[in-house]
Parts: structure tokens; C-alpha cells; sequence
């Protein structure tokens, strides 16, 4: 499995790796803004390689950014992810799809 290439709706993104791989399922991060798509992205990005127990925090909503594949079916990727918002970014400025899994359709 991997995740989509996205980019957030907060400024500040905290993941917290539960798990190690020692290849595969790296978190990409593009350094240009503007890449769209994961052949954009993979030509100038940093790849985190995801340790238990490390935790990262980037700008989430500038970078475009995606988790590689897994190499084993049936390898498993654990992350907490921490979506922040600031006060010139609310989180009344969040998508309200994004929030349909958490609170259903109001």
C-alpha cells in the first residue's frame, strides 16, 4: 500500500513513525511546491525512511508529499499523524469533506 501524493489543509504536519522499514513505504516530501503527482515529485524530495519511535513535523500544506509502496504484501506501516493549525491558518478553513470519516454527513 502506499499513500496519494496530497498536500494538507494545516500548515504543520506531525507524523510519528510506530514502525520500521528498512525499504520501502518511505515518507516522500517534494522541495518544490508546485510538483503535481509522484513523477514530479520523486525529481527533487527528500525521503524519510520510517523509524518507530521518530517523529517529523514539516509544512505540509506548501510540500506535496506521498508514502511509497510497502515491498511485502503483507508488511504493515503504523504512523500517527498530527494535523496543525495556526492562527493566520484556522481549522475552520479545513475542508468539510475531510471531516465526513470523523463526523458522518451533518
Amino acid at each position: 500500500m502506499r499513500f496519494e501524493c496530497h498536500v494538507d489543509s494545516n500548515p504543520v504536519t506531525g507524523i510519528l513513525f510506530l514502525t520500521d522499514h528498512p525499504a520501502g513505504g518511505e515518507l516522500v516530501v517534494s522541495h518544490d511546491p508546485g510538483a503535481v503527482g509522484v513523477d514530479e515529485l520523486e525529481r527533487d524530495c527528500t525521503p524519510i525512511r520510517p523509524e518507530a519511535g521518530q517523529i517529523i513535523f514539516f509544512d505540509g500544506k506548501t510540500y506535496p508529499h506521498y508514502a511509497r509502496y510497502l515491498p511485502g504484501e503483507s508488511d504493515v506501516r503504523v504512523v500517527a499523524v498530527m494535523n496543525y493549525y495556526t492562527g493566520s491558518c484556522r481549522e475552520s478553513t479545513r475542508p468539510p469533506e475531510l471531516n465526513r470519516h470523523r463526523f458522518g454527513d451533518a
